[in-house]
């Protein structure tokens, strides 16, 4: 069953058609009503805590409830929270907060908080968030929850649009593989977009990081570190792609790769240039294709290999060439290349060239 088991309950109540504005003495207590005109509901229980199930989950916090009936006879809904936890054994979402409306044309609302879970080897926390709004239209309207207004908030460019978005995120499976940074998914008007900043992947045998924070000097794996990655996936199903960030072996005896990576795609058939945001951060991620067509390149910079004691340093790049008699060939090419075997015994330095 579902049992209230604290918290403060206010109803309002106003079947008529005009707003009241009155006092009453009600067992020797002044007594306000300020009520919109009606048909009207409105319930708010504050500081309230809702068990479902016996020693299942646990919903608590504030919330607001309000059916309003506009001068044109529409009935819209309205539903707010505020400081919400949803724990299931103390783990769950903590610090909730969000709003929706219901109208007769579909829902639009916010929600956000904190998560922080520890399931077996699986531990996850950051802030999530959820924007959604299916009424075909812009929507501004807000919602009170105690002394708290919630906006709800759409502008007229996201009129179909469902987001999600996380920040300061950190997924753990034991010491195997750690996912941290901040991201946003987001699908409107067919078109889905993501995108990803201050990312960390670590794969191998770790913690990556101690508890300091620090990177564990003894981790062994792949590092992929501030990484950005943009995608655009178009409603025919094509990609306009961009990724960039830092690669990395590490803790692996008598070999070491680092370098910058970065990965640009676009088969879309058209010119790209967007700047994706992800929200509660101040990143951008910028999409860019200057022309219509198709591109597709992987480069490294700045890369050194080292594999006991040889050494390869450089830039290197490899794409497609668009056009021309070798059109579809992968071109590869190299600069400042250098090479060290055998502890100088042969040495190359400021190398280049370009293989198709």
């Amino acid at each position: 069953g579902i049992m209230l088991n604290r918290g403060t309950v206010s109803i309002a109540i106003n079947p008529g058609a005009s707003p009241v504005n009155d006092s009453l003495m009600v067992d020797g207590q002044l007594v306000t009503m300020d009520v919109p005109a009606g048909p009207y509901v409105r319930v708010e229980a504050l500081g309230a805590s809702l068990i479902i199930g016996d020693g299942g989950v646990e919903l608590s916090g504030s919330f607001a409830f309000e059916q309003i009936t506009r001068p044109d006879n529409t009935q819209i809904v309205k539903f707010g929270v505020n400081d919400i936890v949803v724990a299931i054994d103390g783990q769950g979402l903590k610090k909730g907060r969000g709003g929706f409306v219901i109208t007769p044309a579909g829902i639009a609302g916010i929600l956000e908080g904190e998560i922080d879970i520890a399931a077996g080897p699986v531990n996850a926390s950051g802030k999530l968030g959820l924007r959604i709004n299916k009424t075909g239209a812009a929507v501004d309207e807000f919602v009170i929850v105690g002394e708290d207004t919630i906006d709800i908030k759409f502008s007229d460019l996201e009129r179909d649009l469902i987001a999600f978005y996380g920040s300061d995120l950190s997924f753990k499976i034991g010491d195997f593989v750690t996912i941290e940074g901040n991201v946003s998914f987001s699908s409107s008007g067919g078109v889905d977009i993501f995108a990803g900043s201050e990312l960390l992947v670590f794969l191998g045998k770790g913690p990556a990081k101690l508890a300091s924070g620090d990177f564990n000097p003894d981790a062994t794996g792949v590092l992929l570190s501030n990484a950005k990655v943009g995608l655009i996936r178009f409603a025919d199903g094509s990609l306009a792609l961009n990724a960039e960030g830092l690669v990395e072996i590490v803790g692996i005896t008598g070999v070491s790769l680092a370098g910058t990576a970065s990965i640009r795609f676009n088969n879309s058939g058209q010119a790209v240039d967007q700047t994706l945001t992800i929200p509660n951060t101040t990143d951008d991620i910028v999409v860019r294709f200057e022309n219509a067509a198709p591109f597709a390149s992987f480069s490294a910079t700045n890369v050194a290999l080292t594999v006991a004691g040889q050494t390869l340093m450089g830039d290197f790049s490899f794409g497609t060439i668009a056009s021309g008699p070798y059109a579809g060939s992968i071109r590869v090419t190299a600069a400042n290349v250098s090479l060290n075997l055998g502890d100088g015994a042969v040495t190359m330095n400021n190398a280049g060239g370009t293989l198709l």
